[in-house]
């Protein structure tokens, strides 16, 4: 059961009008029922997004624009940002076969053709699509109860199809089992089957799975939240639900840690076990020192904020003290000089006066924290060994001399 991508399935909408006949045609007091999409191992229950609406509208309809809620989605034409007709639709893997997204009776398929003949040699169904599209995605493929990473993945900055991250030049591999831990960090929740082997990854309830990262992630499992206010249509506080301005700095913080502090290790506990609230060092244990130095700009930003002077200087900033996650705020930079001037006088003198920033279009951004090529997100040419890397902008913030020149 998905109960979200892009809009209101249909499904969603006839759920919703069934609940509203319940609670308008039941004449015994105040009864609302609505079906778990999963269940967290402690017994809470994850009922959807969609059941935010009445209440909460407005911030619904502006998160799904963000890349968060877009982060994994059931694969469609919409969801698919590369090509999926020709000429742009094809990626070549070696001399003798190359392989087209093509759209077959309303799926999508990564196709594997013969180059001399161009007989289908395979073809892999795509069912989840990993990645908002902001710098690329990678394409999911069920089988039985596991998932697994089909060959082609879509680069942005190069506009391009190109062989998944992981997988060797030349050679068409669509083997690449998907572990919990990459789905910890690209959807809201799934329910996870026992290991078969010792050998074996994680298999999923495909049926039990919720796309993106969404209003429970961030705020917990909402069944009885959404219970008690539909019960208590007057109450204005929030019952049964975490409300993130209500923990302390560190569980504000490990919220955002869970997925922007790098790879972590020694796991205590299994992957979707983590709820907002928990401290994550119970969890699993970040691999990195509060040092900028070895950190990628892309995938560790908690790593970088924690060893920057504005924070450290700080008793009270968060990820949230600079971003909206309920707002898409990209290219919205003049929002983020707005927060960093909320701190710093605007007279601060930063090497540049104002005529000069505004003419260079510099500003606290594209100085203080300015884009830097990530060390793991490009496309490599195996001939040229040239490289097309994506920059991300540094959470470290501190002075970068050649941001200024």
């Amino acid at each position: 059961m998905h109960l979200k991508k892009q809009s209101l399935t249909l499904f969603t909408v006839l759920l919703l009008c069934g609940l509203l006949y319940i609670r308008c045609n039941d004449s015994s007091k105040s009864k609302y029922v609505i079906a778990a999409i999963a269940s967290h191992s402690n017994g809470q229950q994850f009922v959807g997004s969609a059941t935010c609406i009445d209440c909460h509208k407005e911030i619904y309809d502006t998160h799904q624009k963000t890349a968060h809620y877009n982060t994994s989605a059931i694969a469609s034409a919409l969801s698919i940002k590369g090509a999926t007709s020709s000429p742009n639709n094809t990626l070549n893997v070696n001399d003798s076969l190359y392989v087209k997204i093509e759209q077959r009776n309303g799926s999508l398929y990564q196709n594997a053709y013969a180059k001399k003949t161009d007989a289908l040699l395979n073809s892999n169904k795509i069912d989840l699509v990993i990645g908002s599209g902001v710098k690329g995605q990678s394409f999911l493929n069920w089988r039985a109860d596991s998932l697994h990473q089909i060959h082609a993945s879509y680069f942005v900055k190069s506009n391009s199809w190109i062989k998944s991250p992981g997988y060797k030049d030349g050679v068409l591999q669509n083997n690449r089992r998907i572990s919990s831990r990459c789905l910890e960090c690209h959807t809201t929740f799934v329910e996870t089957r026992p290991l078969t082997t010792l050998k074996s990854k994680n298999t999923y309830n495909r049926n039990r799975f919720i796309e993106g990262v969404d209003c429970e992630r961030c705020h917990g499992p909402s069944a009885e939240h959404v219970k008690y206010h539909n019960e208590h249509p007057k109450e204005l506080q929030g019952k049964h639900i975490k409300i993130i301005k209500a923990l302390t700095r560190q569980q504000q913080l490990d919220v955002c840690a869970l997925c922007h502090s790098g790879p972590r290790k020694l796991k205590i506990k299994p992957e979707f076990s983590f709820l907002v609230g928990d401290r994550l060092n119970t969890f699993s244990s970040p691999d990195f020192f509060s040092s900028r130095s070895e950190l990628d700009v892309h995938g560790n930003q908690y790593g970088m904020l924690l060893a920057s002077k504005c924070f450290k200087n700080s008793k009270s900033m968060t990820c949230t003290t600079c971003h909206n996650v309920h707002k898409n705020e990209r290219n919205h930079t003049q929002e983020f000089v707005n927060k960093c001037l909320s701190c710093h006088d605007t007279k601060l003198n930063c090497g540049l006066d104002m005529a000069l920033r505004v003419e260079s279009k510099k500003n606290c951004i594209s100085c203080h924290m300015p884009e830097i090529k990530s060390k793991s997100m490009f496309k490599a040419n195996a001939i040229t060994k040239d490289t097309i890397s994506v920059k991300v902008f540094s959470h470290y913030i501190g002075v970068y001399p050649n941001a200024i020149k």
